[in-house]
């Protein structure tokens, strides 16, 4: 220990007396060990971070799929939930659970809250593993139909509503006019549904299940219950899906009249964090090969700088060698320096990686699990360190292999500006072909995912968002009773709202474009009524068409006289009419849905529902005031500004709504424009990542370029003062220094365009209307990088034109 801190601690003195090599080659490794970093908790928080339940590695998903519809991600109906519940030999527990929304009332006070809820069976939290952080969960009597209401409150839910007081066990709210006793409350950090899990969002209550028995007896119409399963000891995957498929096939052999047609279930089973952070995966996969290129450019940079410096020393070592000092202590020294320069990078980098991971996680997508809890934990900071002694150890072999290797005599006869050889110019050159290689295939990288996002924005939506706002509320199942009295509150809503001052249209939905979703199951009147088909579907009002701006290509709109005891209608999009009825014109035929005959009465142009990027299901529209199902319990008001960059009164429609009804819990207020924003979160965050580090990875290879240039310049001094001084134009010379420095990066750009070809496919699956092998961002990339290279070769090629002959030849 006490020569190993003796070599530390001169190589400590050593580096204090270059300050600024010192803290340029600190900095270039910092960067790269920060990036590395936070990258790494990154991952480490959504991929590597296990779900807050017991033994997560054993929990799956049980998902089934209508292959002949070509809806593979549903859920369970509540008896198919009671058949793999019970009939299952893989599972040691399973539970199921369900989402939905209600209006919270009492309980505290405050205004009429919009909360998540999430029905669970009794079984589910035993199955997660989890306790209560006091109270106590749900049994097997509250999960039955007709028991009382009880609930339990999320960590954050209890804070935020009852300001944490403990003595909330007992106390009653009201979520849809229904009274609830509050019996536990969840320990902090737990989340159910967990984020990231398909067909479901984060709940701030759970209430029992309770199936009612209509919903016992519903086997095939709807498929809303999520099934979570806990694999026995000793089980497989192959076994667990294995025996999830012989369930459904036993279902569909004894219920052969709900199974007949094209609802042909299939079921499998997926390991539940897999679940969750499928969508992340591959971006953060492609995050990690770029970080690992930006490591590999800082570490090129600062073994360019090391053998520089190692050239400069190369006299001092000499001597060394000639007073007896062997080649581990050499060897040692040369390690030590770059030790201490890792260590010093690696505190740097932390603070670069600390910042970073702060800022993803506040600006970061919501959609991408485990990202809001990203930090730099014992395992961030464990590899952060690791990092750090990598770095050390590259960087540290080439001036350890030159000064171990050189010969004293020979060191001794020579100064170190005119002992530059041909090996150490390859090697320096090969550095900066190889950082031109990686810096090419970044900046192609994110030249084709900004492309991708330019062609996404440039996707017609199908309605125009400007100046336009939503505002939502919820119905309760009392208010739902009365079709009659919703519908009055809701018409006198749309009266109030219209009233306001710059409104020239209000319209009223169930489903917002691009935020939400829903579908239902049809049958196309006339044809088989075992066939069944699936289309996106809302509820609108007459003025919806208008108040959005989506044109009606063909029929009519919806009008006021669309009333429940008016036939009923429906419109379609175009992507249905094309489906269904390709060579005959739909106005005049009918859907079934619901056992309801719906006539189609008009054809709307197509909208982008899921997404900008996503194709455009077949979709139906029905009228909000004839129609009553699930969907009536949301209200939505689009309200459109006769002035499309007015600032919206939030506090004066909040006031109109309350004015009806102050019980309406009102929440959901933003621009449509911000809802088309939110729909790009995940994409704009990957090309905003991307695009930062292949900027970094162009800054450090122009660095390196410099420093090489600038270091040959130096090194070749007498020459080019000889050159001058035959006769040599200094324009040549210029030229000369820096075609030398554009040839190496045209060489890296070269080898940079084959390796973005063949590892085109790691962002090809995140792509859209743009080719892996796009020749436009193919050819700006590499003449930005020319370009920038150009400019970094200017001036020390203009520095080598500018020599005084004689000053340089009375040098040396």
């Amino acid at each position: 220990m006490t020569s190993i801190g003796r070599d530390v601690y001169r190589a400590a003195r050593s580096l204090a007396r270059s300050p600024v090599f010192a803290a340029t080659t600190a900095l270039t490794l910092a960067i790269g060990i920060g990036t590395n970093a936070a990258v790494f908790g990154l991952v480490n928080a959504v991929l590597l971070h296990h779900a807050p339940y017991d033994d997560p590695a054993r929990l799956v998903m049980v998902w089934q799929a209508l292959p002949a519809v070509g809806d593979g991600r549903l859920g369970a109906s509540p008896p198919e939930y009671v058949d793999y519940a019970t009939r299952n030999r893989v599972f040691s527990g399973v539970g199921g659970y369900s989402g939905l929304d209600a209006a919270l009332t009492g309980g505290a006070m405050g205004e009429p809250e919009n909360v998540s809820l999430a029905r669970t069976t009794a079984s589910l939290f035993p199955v997660l593993g989890v306790q209560p952080a006091f109270g106590r969960l749900f049994t097997a009597a509250d999960d039955r139909e007709g028991s009382a209401h009880v609930a339990i409150l999320s960590w954050g839910f209890w804070q935020r509503r009852f300001g944490g007081d403990r003595a909330v066990l007992g106390r009653v709210v009201r979520l849809d006019d229904q009274p609830y006793t509050i019996v536990g409350v969840m320990p902090r950090g737990f989340e159910f549904p967990w984020r990231g899990l398909p067909l479901s969002s984060r709940a701030d209550l759970w209430i029992p299940m309770a199936f009612s028995t209509a919903e016992l007896a519903a086997r095939a119409e709807s498929y809303d219950t999520r099934v979570v399963a806990r694999l026995r000891p000793g089980v497989t995957m192959r076994q667990a899906n294995a025996d999830v498929v012989r369930i459904a096939r036993e279902m569909r052999r004894e219920h052969p009249d709900v199974y007949q047609g094209n609802t042909h279930t299939v079921a499998s089973a997926e390991l539940l964090e897999r679940d969750a952070t499928a969508a992340a995966r591959p971006v953060l996969v492609t995050l990690s090969v770029c970080v690992v290129l930006v490591m590999l450019i800082a570490c090129a940079n600062a073994i360019n700088l090391l053998v520089a410096r190692a050239i400069v020393r190369q006299q001092e070592m000499a001597v060394r060698r000639a007073m007896g000092a062997g080649v581990s202590h050499i060897v040692r020294h040369a390690l030590a320096e770059t030790l201490v320069l890792a260590l010093i990078a690696g505190g740097g980098g932390a603070l670069l990686a600390w910042g970073l991971v702060a800022v993803v996680r506040n600006a970061g997508p919501d959609q991408i699990a485990g990202l809001t809890t990203a930090t730099l934990d014992g395992r961030v900071m464990a590899f952060t360190l690791l990092v750090s002694l990598g770095a050390a150890l590259i960087c540290g072999i080439a001036p350890a292999l030159r000064w171990s290797r050189q010969e004293p005599q020979l060191a001794l006869r020579h100064t170190g500006r005119s002992s530059a050889s041909r090996e150490r110019h390859r090697l320096q050159r090969a550095l900066i072909v190889f950082e031109a290689t990686s810096a090419m295939t970044l900046i192609v990288g994110a030249g084709l995912l900004v492309r991708s996002l330019i062609q996404v924005l440039t996707v017609p939506a199908g309605f125009d968002p400007s100046g336009v706002a939503i505002v939502r509320t919820s119905f309760s199942a009392s208010r739902l009773r009365d079709p009659v009295r919703r519908h009055d509150a809701e018409r006198a809503i749309l009266e109030r709202l219209r009233a306001l001052p710059g409104i020239p249209s209000v319209a009223l939905t169930s489903h917002v474009p691009l935020a939400d979703e829903r579908s239902i199951g049809f049958v196309v009147d006339g044809g088989d009524p075992n066939e069944y088909h699936f289309a996106a579907n809302a509820l609108v009002d007459e003025n919806y068409f208008h108040t959005m701006r989506i044109p009606i290509v063909e029929g009519r709109g919806f009008e006021s006289t669309d009333s429940p005891d008016s036939p009923g209608v429906t419109v379609i999009n175009r992507t249905m009419a094309a489906r269904y009825w390709p060579e005959r014109d739909p106005i005049g035929r009918a859907i079934v849905w619901g056992g309801r005959r719906l006539t189609i009465v008009g054809i709307a142009d197509d909208v982008r529902l899921t997404a900008l990027d996503a194709p455009v299901p077949p979709t139906i529209y029905n009228p909000i005031f004839q129609t009553e199902s699930g969907a009536t319990r949301f209200a939505v008001f689009v309200v459109r500004f006769a002035n499309p960059d007015a600032a919206p009164s939030w506090l004066s429609m909040r006031a109109q709504i309350h004015a009806v009804d102050p019980d309406l819990p009102v929440f959901g207020e933003m621009m449509l424009r911000d809802v088309i924003s939110d729909s790009l979160a995940a994409r704009r965050f990957l090309v905003e990542l991307l695009g930062g580090f292949a900027g970094v990875a162009l800054l450090l290879a122009v660095i390196g370029l410099y420093g090489v240039l600038s270091y040959v310049v130096a090194s070749r001094t007498s020459e080019f003062g000889i050159r001058l001084a035959l006769g040599a134009q200094r324009a040549g010379v210029h030229r000369m220094v820096v075609g030398s420095g554009l040839r190496l990066v045209a060489t890296g750009v070269a080898l940079g365009t084959i390796t973005s070809a063949f590892g085109a496919r790691t962002v090809g699956s995140l792509l859209y209307g743009v080719s892996a092998h796009d020749p436009i961002v193919y050819a700006v990339a590499a003449a930005s990088l020319l370009g920038v290279s150009l400019v970094a070769s200017y001036l020390p090629g203009r520095r080598a034109a500018r020599l005084d002959p004689m000053s340089a030849l009375r040098g040396e």
